[in-house]
């Protein structure tokens, strides 16, 4: 009897995620998002910062893979029924291996948003990661910036970067010294994290300026 090919399995727990951020865009995907990445911290047994997120990918079935990529790609996805490209998997995700730990733990975390916002266990699903959105459909660059939303929620949750900043801001620490701690703590780019807090606060920040609580 011939084999019938499949996709890996999916959890439950993504299916409902799935379920719960269909359809939905700008703010209020990511304030959805940003209350569902606790149920992936909880399933994966994850109690504080920093979130290493190759363990999650792992959790999934993802095969991770470090190559040199030649285009301007800088990662790439797929959950496919077959075998696609050469690679031996038909769950990977494949990170430049030139980036270092703080771009490569970022583009897992952006492909899993992929993952967690645009796949269905029906579809093949590929996708690349360019280093700028430069030649990219307005459809394509819009899944490009909710995988974004996802990254930053993941890798910065609110129930670790919320209590974080209130501590410093007991402190009266300067932003220019409580980025550079959530790049740090959270291992994620300064400018990264600049715009997570930027993004929740509503506001730019200046470095002199003192830190605030988040919302």
């Amino acid at each position: 009897m011939d084999r019938i090919a499949t996709k890996r399995p999916t959890p439950e727990y993504v299916r409902r995620f799935r379920g719960r951020v269909e359809g939905l865009r700008g703010s209020e995907l990511q304030k959805k998002i940003d209350a569902e990445i606790n149920t992936i911290l909880d399933k994966n047994n994850v109690k504080k910062a920093p979130v290493f997120v190759p363990e999650i990918a792992e959790s999934l079935l993802f095969d991770l893979f470090f190559t040199q990529f030649n285009d301007g790609t800088i990662g790439d996805m797929a959950d496919t029924v077959e075998n696609m490209g050469g690679i031996d998997s038909n769950r990977y995700i494949r990170v430049e291996k030139r980036c270092d730990n703080l771009r490569s733990f970022g583009t897992i975390a952006h492909e899993l948003g992929h993952f967690f916002i645009h796949c269905n266990d029906a579809d093949a699903f590929y996708e690349r990661k360019p280093l700028f959105l430069l030649d990219v459909s307005p459809d394509d660059k819009e899944k490009e910036e909710q995988a974004d939303l996802f990254k930053d929620s993941l890798q910065m949750p609110l129930r670790f970067l919320k209590p974080f900043i209130k501590e410093r801001c007991a402190l009266r620490r300067t932003w220019r010294s409580v980025l550079q701690d959530i790049k740090d703590e959270f291992l994620v780019p300064r400018h990264t994290a600049r715009a997570r807090i930027e993004s929740l606060l509503h506001k730019a920040v200046c470095d002199d300026m003192l830190c605030e609580e988040l919302p």
